[in-house]
């Protein structure tokens, strides 16, 4: 399957408004996500029930990618910090993240997320079987977007931003705790 996404960041009212309006079909969930410095875009993410290993296809901030992910009791999270540093894999960033995420008609995810020291920021995205339909895909996730008088934002400032948290992520998130950040 591959993965259409578009993004935008969003400002803190546009996000409580977002909140607000699908809050009654919202699951949300705090994330603590590791990027790792291999060529792959390999991650490793635990949250309070469950953790998860995903290599993603692509760069960062394509509209698609193919990913494979595998979930994990959050029991065994100990287990896998242990075998990933085992393996010499050493997490080149991370990531706190609140995500409140819904499955919407027509097959459309939406994905709210607050990440500590990054920002507000909305994903769409759909699944699709064929790289054919991308897109109109990409025009039906777009017309969504504009339904909710967001603007997708540039690759550029996204990566301009992403480049920034990476250099900046300890500082930007030192006081945040682990064990307190996912009760």
């Amino acid at each position: 399957m591959l993965d259409v996404q578009l993004r935008a960041f969003l400002d803190k009212d546009k996000y409580r408004e977002l909140i607000e309006k699908y809050n009654s079909v919202l699951h949300t969930e705090k994330q603590i996500s590791y990027f790792y410095n291999l060529e792959e875009d390999f991650r490793f993410m635990k949250t309070k029930t469950y953790s998860e290993i995903c290599i993603k296809e692509g760069n960062i901030h394509d509209d698609i990618k193919e990913e494979k992910t595998v979930k994990i009791d959050s029991k065994y999270n100990d287990n896998m910090t242990y075998i990933l540093d085992k393996l010499g894999y050493v997490p080149e960033v991370k990531w706190y993240r609140t995500r409140s995420t819904a499955k919407l008609d027509f097959d459309i995810n939406i994905c709210l997320d607050y990440t500590v020291g990054y920002g507000y920021i909305i994903e769409v995205s759909k699944k699709i079987d064929d790289s054919k339909k991308f897109d109109l895909t990409k025009i039906e996730l777009g017309n969504f977007l504009e339904s909710l008088d967001i603007d997708i934002t540039s690759k550029d400032k996204f990566n301009e931003k992403y480049n920034e948290y990476i250099l900046n992520w300890r500082t930007l998130t030192e006081k945040v705790n682990d064990n307190n950040f996912l009760k």
